[in-house]
């Protein structure tokens, strides 16, 4: 989908905040939907210390994060700690989960 496309969704749904829920003893990962910016969202899950990165590549709104994919992550972002890239992408998958 378009950038815009997933902006609508992302829109729609940022009025629901998911906060850090568990059930079953199973922490659910906070998504970049349930924050306003992307600084907020990479401080929320322990991740701040991309933040520069995610800036100098241009990804600049929670929304821009949902275009994001494994390889954008690593090679783009330059991510290399496996499990940092890993957390980053549950997130987003989380989001993605969210919308559908």
């Amino acid at each position: 989908e378009t950038l815009q496309a997933n902006k609508g969704k992302s829109k729609s749904l940022a009025k629901y905040e998911m906060h850090d829920i568990t059930k079953a003893g199973i922490s659910v990962p906070k998504s970049p939907i349930d924050y306003p910016t992307v600084q907020a969202w990479l401080e929320a899950i322990k991740m701040e210390q991309y933040i520069p990165n995610f800036q100098s590549q241009g990804v600049l709104t929670t929304e821009d994060c949902l275009l994001l994919n494994a390889s954008d992550i690593r090679e783009s972002l330059g991510i290399l700690i496996s499990s940092h890239a890993n957390k980053i992408m549950n997130s987003i998958k989380a989001a993605h989960k969210a919308i559908l």
